[in-house]
């Protein structure tokens, strides 16, 4: 049996190695680029600020393809969460597709959200998806909790000597 001993040292020394490589940067933009103003940034990420740091946003994107092809495809982004919990979310739809002979619906009152899809040709491949993306950001409430300083201090303490 082979003693194991080169195994420490080749991680030491890796990790060594990282701590002496330079930092990642990134190149320059190229000539003639400009950056965008970060106001318009905002606007366009959707989402929304609680006031204490929290950033919220959330989108749901729904896609139907029938043999491969897309034939439908809808995104409702909420811009705004808070508003839009207290008027209610009023940008989803209804959506219907029909392939093949014999196909009808008849809904008075469709729902204010959903997709129907209606076939009657037989070995088709149909799929549908549903993405929801929630995205939230905490880094600064952490920050406020000074969570690195607690966790600091929580670890030092578990590991005294008795």
């Amino acid at each position: 049996m082979k003693p194991l001993w080169p195994a420490p040292y080749l991680c030491s020394l890796s990790l060594l190695s990282l701590l002496c490589a330079p930092a990642a940067r990134a190149d320059s933009p190229p000539d003639g680029w400009l950056a965008v103003d970060e106001t318009l940034l905002a606007g366009s990420r959707g989402g929304f600020d609680a006031g204490n740091g929290l950033l919220v946003s959330l989108s749901v994107d729904r896609l139907l393809s029938l043999n491969g092809n897309t034939i439908a495809s809808s995104q409702m982004a909420v811009p705004d969460v808070a508003k839009a919990a207290a008027a209610g979310i009023g940008t989803a739809s209804f959506h219907t597709a029909q392939f093949g002979a014999g196909n009808a619906l008849l809904l008075e009152n469709p729902p204010a959200m959903g997709l129907v899809l209606q076939n009657s040709v037989n070995n088709q491949l149909i799929r549908a998806q549903t993405t929801i993306d929630a995205t939230v950001n905490s880094a600064s409430i952490m920050k406020d909790l000074n969570f690195g300083d607690s966790l600091r201090q929580a670890l030092s303490t578990a590991i005294v000597p008795r």
